[in-house]
């Protein structure tokens, strides 16, 4: 493995502190903490790097928080900052050099990929395969210890081997060998949140342009699979038809 130096010059730079936070701010403009933190931001962001560079920076404690969609669990959170923006200086600078280590067959969070490509690769699998083995690490990312993170694997959960014509549920999707249909909690949250809209947008709950966005983002969800029943099921065609013509 190659090394790379000048590291810690290239994360702790203003400039590169600067487009962390900027990063990091996506979305959350509404949040108190960052309403709090951009009443004196370059202040605050040079206080991040002096940190950074003095090494007086300590990682906050993770806030935990139960969701419910696609399954009940539990997520570790991070405060907007420092933290947040430390994490995003961090990956600017060696994710390139990471993403170049991984293998082909990595998806989640890196940019070129994402879902549907790691979806049309799963299909050639089970094309090519009688048998897949699913498994997880067991809460990695609370778990795992940092210091020996190399040499460490905390156990495995999940862990099956099934034939690929039960399907291979993966990215929200059920993979078959000639057809790809929606994971079963998939379609029940879309089958909801569909029926809700009209609901919703005539109380005044969401705007036309949510509205719009709901109804696109689902479409993007439903042609990556074999999903025309669900859709007639739905009415979605209508409703798409429908929803472009509000103002």
């Amino acid at each position: 493995m190659r090394r790379h130096g000048n590291l810690w010059q290239e994360i702790t730079s203003p400039e590169n502190i600067q487009i962390a936070y900027k990063k990091a701010i996506l979305g959350k403009s509404k949040m108190r903490s960052v309403i709090k933190f951009n009443k004196n931001v370059q202040a605050m962001l040079e206080r991040i790097r002096i940190s950074l560079i003095e090494r007086t920076f300590i990682t906050a404690k993770y806030t935990e928080k139960t969701v419910y969609e696609p399954k009940k669990r539990i997520i570790y959170v991070l405060p907007f900052a420092p933290d947040r923006i430390v994490q995003h200086s961090l990956m600017r600078v060696v994710e390139p050099i990471w993403s170049k280590l991984f293998i082909h067959d990595s998806y989640a969070c890196i940019v070129g990929k994402g879902i549907h490509k790691g979806s049309k690769r799963t299909m050639e699998f089970v094309r090519q395969n009688n048998y897949c083995l699913k498994c997880d690490v067991s809460k990695f990312y609370p778990s795992v210890d940092q210091e020996i993170l190399f040499n460490i694997m905390l156990k495995l959960s999940k862990c099956d081997v099934f034939p690929v014509t039960r399907g291979v549920d993966f990215l929200g999707y059920r993979h078959f060998d000639n057809y790809i249909l929606l994971r079963k909690s998939t379609t029940k949250r879309v089958r909801r949140r569909i029926q809700q809209l009209p609901l919703k947008y005539a109380k005044g709950r969401i705007t036309a342009e949510q509205f719009r966005s709901s109804v696109g983002s689902t479409w993007g969800w439903l042609k990556h699979a074999n999903c025309h029943n669900l859709m007639v099921n739905m009415d979605f065609e209508r409703m798409s038809r429908e929803v472009k013509k509000l103002v």
